[in-house]
């Protein structure tokens, strides 16, 4: 298999069908051998249901991972990861806020040697103090404090050659950092590049609170930069042993 496209769904149902339909325009002309996987993380409405019939259509295309309750995108991601069997991944939402149409500009940036491609998401059309701001400050907090210097941290939509996600695992909400644990398992030797994409297809922009996530974030480096610096202290941490 060359190629593996993972996507986290979750009651994604109105989206999934105008999904696949650009995932195919976009990989029919390729000359690869692909396979797209739909984790459904726990989807109360008929994603799976939708889901389960593209596999019956497709079985060669399409495979579907289902979770008995809502995990969240960290291990959706994870668990698609496990199953795919690319020598290259792309990572991307199910929302429409990422455009399958752009999966070959990151594919010939590999082609170019790189590791790790990243999606932009450069002209976001979000509230410019509750989205773009927090995600402005993350970006850069992630970049100073790890050294893995990213525009969009944020954004799904990212390329990896297969053998830059070993080596770790992820858990709770570490699926933002994913490029940050890429370049540690290489020893900083990873060769990233980054791409402007669309910021959407032509669904709807999904809200959220911005600031909260901002808050998450800076929980979740203060954990990676100790764990950085000291391990050894952060193992022999009262009720951590």
């Amino acid at each position: 298999m060359d190629l593996s496209l993972i996507t986290p769904v979750y009651n994604e149902q109105e989206n999934l069908p105008l999904l696949f339909d650009a995932v195919n325009k976009t990989m029919q002309p390729l000359k690869f051998k692909w396979e797209i996987i739909f984790v459904d993380d726990g989807s109360r409405d008929n994603s799976f249901s939708i889901l389960s019939e593209m596999a019956r259509k497709d079985p060669r295309h399409v495979r579907v991972v289902s979770f008995r309750r809502n995990f969240g995108q960290t291990a959706a991601i994870a668990a698609g990861i496990d199953y795919a069997e690319g020598d290259v991944i792309v990572l991307f939402d199910a929302d429409l806020q990422n455009d399958p149409a752009d999966i070959p500009l990151l594919l010939g940036k590999l082609d170019e040697g790189y590791d790790l491609v990243s999606g932009w998401r450069k002209y976001r059309q979000d509230n410019a103090f509750t989205r773009n701001l927090p995600s402005h400050v993350a970006n850069w907090l992630i970049s100073q404090v790890t050294g893995v210097h990213l525009h969009d941290y944020g954004c799904t939509l990212k390329a990896y050659r297969r053998d830059s996600l070993e080596g770790f695992r992820l858990y709770g909400e570490m699926h933002r950092f994913i490029p940050v644990y890429a370049n540690s398992v290489e020893r900083g030797s990873l060769r990233s590049r980054l791409t402007i994409i669309r910021a959407d297809l032509e669904g709807p922009n999904t809200e959220s609170n911005g600031l909260l996530k901002l808050s998450s974030i800076c929980s979740q480096l203060n954990f990676w930069s100790v764990m950085a610096q000291s391990p050894s202290t952060f193992l022999a941490a009262p009720g951590c042993c």
